[in-house]
Parts: structure tokens; C-alpha cells; sequence
């Protein structure tokens, strides 16, 4: 079993099926990333990443072209570890030991106190309308989106006006 798990690993395949409950540790321990497929993956994605920078149309990594399909692995990579709890959450985008990472942070810090210098708050930003559009990209069905009207409906915020009426026109 743990042979041909390996081979449909090497050919690509991204796990197995088995009829036996004796086989899912060894299916699972041989398609978890390694901590060497997750170091190789984040070593792709930087130098994905310095040869945007760089302009180049084309990157080479430990002597080996990096073509879509290994971009495309180490991505799959990534997210499995940070899945598995290998990594951090959202370290698929950006591994946190890049300076890139920080960057981005310290970006989003400042904009958080450029909106505080503006006077703009956090409850005028996360209103029920953002927190329902961008819930609208997780919700799985109907029923979820009946429970997210029904909270904000015993908020008293149903006409969307996220407060602003003075609940004025709330029933």
C-alpha cells in the first residue's frame, strides 16, 4: 500500500482511496507534505516572486527551470501544510520569513491608522452589508444566508442603513 501510495504521489496525484480503515494513517503520512516539500515550495514561490521583481520572463531554481505546473505545486504544497496546521494560516501567500510579509504588515498598519487620523472607525467599515458581501464568498447555501439576515434582523438593521437612521424607521 505505501508503495503505490508513493507512486501516485510522484505521478502527481494528490491522495488515494482505500476501502480499509488500516490503510488511512499510511495514505495520510504519505501525502502530507514533508518539511522539505514545504521549504522547496516556499523556495518557489520567492523566487517566482524576485523574478516578477526582476522582470524575467523566466526563473530558475536549484539549476531547474520553475514552469506553471511547479508553481502550481508548491501553491497546492503550501496550502496543504497550512491546512494540516503545518504553517500558519495565510502563510500560502506570503511565508511569514519574507520581507515581503512584513512589508505587507506594516502597510496594513498603516492604513488602519490612516482611517483613525481620518476619524473613520471600524463599525462604520464592518458594517452588516461588507460583513454579508464578503460572507456571500463562504456561504455555502441558503439556509447559512437565512441565519446571517435573521442576526442582523434582531440587530435591528434591516434596512441596511448600518445604523445612520438612528433606528428611526426599524419596526
Amino acid at each position: 500500500m505505501e508503495a503505490d501510495a508513493r507512486y501516485a504521489k510522484a505521478m502527481g496525484l494528490t491522495g488515494k482511496a482505500s476501502i480499509s480503515p488500516r490503510h488511512v494513517e499510511i495514505i495520510n503520512r504519505v501525502f502530507s507534505p514533508t518539511l522539505a516539500e514545504i521549504d522547496y515550495a516556499y523556495e518557489v514561490m520567492e523566487a517566482i516572486r524576485i523574478g516578477k521583481e526582476q522582470g524575467k520572463g523566466a526563473v530558475a531554481l536549484r539549476g531547474k527551470m520553475i514552469d506553471a505546473p511547479i508553481v502550481a505545486r508548491a501553491q497546492q504544497t503550501i496550502a496543504m501544510a497550512e491546512a494540516l496546521g503545518m504553517s500558519l494560516p495565510g502563510s500560502a501567500l506570503i511565508p511569514a520569513v519574507y520581507a515581503e510579509r512584513e512589508r505587507s504588515s506594516f502597510a496594513a498598519g498603516q492604513a488602519i491608522v490612516d482611517l483613525c487620523r481620518k476619524g473613520i472607525t471600524a463599525r462604520q467599515i464592518l458594517t452588516p452589508e461588507a460583513i454579508r458581501q464578503t460572507a456571500g464568498f463562504v456561504l455555502k447555501n441558503s439556509e447559512d444566508i437565512a441565519v446571517l439576515e435573521q442576526t442582523q434582523q434582531e440587530e435591528g438593521h434591516t434596512c441596511h442603513c448600518h445604523g445612520s437612521c438612528g433606528g428611526h424607521h426599524h419596526g
